[in-house]
């Protein structure tokens, strides 16, 4: 495996379960992101590692945008989300965030930014699983050459239908009518409501919902 870089910042539990399991690291100072590593040509995988009530925490105080932002400059860059939107309920009880509202917090950083997310229970895996996981992703994603990793156009195609039904929760077939005209979820998003509401079991309601996740 080659060397992860881990951000001077980041907790000595962390590099304690690197050196434990035999994982190469070093502790670099990041511009963003807690971990990285590089392929033989010096490009550089980032993730950026959050807690779901952290993730919540940074957009209402609106640090996350600017945060987001550095993360989408990097050559890849990966969001991840460990834990379960009840953690942030629990310290804030009277909150009136919806789970409609994160959804739309996510679908900005890979619509708006453009980045890799990936959202882990931590709450049912231990705290070391979420770093196995981060390294076994650095890993594979750094083994060869980034720019020659073969794209996978039916996957992420399902990917795009999966994610689609949840913002609009829709049937999958619509989801797919959707993405067969428009072509991608940005310009979906970008639609005319009009021309929306031509497609079938797209109605007012389910386009006023895509709008206030999107819009917030």
């Amino acid at each position: 495996m080659k060397e992860i870089i881990i951000d001077t910042r980041e907790q000595k539990e962390e590099t304690d379960y690197f050196s434990r399991v035999g994982i190469k690291y070093r502790r670099e100072a990041l511009s963003c992101g807690d971990y990285s590593a590089e392929d033989d040509d010096g490009n550089r995988c980032v993730i950026e590692r959050k807690e779901i009530k952290d993730f919540v925490s940074s957009l209402f105080e609106g640090r996350l945008d600017s945060q987001l932002a550095r993360l989408s400059a990097e050559r890849l860059p990966i969001l991840f989300l460990s834990g379960k939107l009840e953690e942030y309920y629990e310290g804030k009880p009277d909150s009136k965030f919806t789970s409609e509202q994160f959804y739309g917090a996510l679908a900005s950083a890979v619509v708006r930014y453009g980045l890799r997310c990936v959202v882990w229970n931590q709450c049912e895996n231990s705290h070391e699983d979420s770093l196995g996981m981060i390294a076994s992703i650095l890993h594979k994603v750094t083994e060869n050459k980034l720019d020659v990793i073969p794209k996978r156009a039916t996957k992420e195609y399902n990917t795009c239908v999966g994610f689609l039904r949840i913002l609009l929760n829709c049937p999958q077939q619509t989801a797919v009518d959707l993405l067969k005209h428009f072509g991608n979820i940005r310009k979906i998003i970008e639609a005319d409501d009009e021309e929306l509401l031509t497609f079938k079991n797209v109605g007012p309601k389910r386009v006023a919902k895509l709008r206030k996740i999107i819009d917030g």
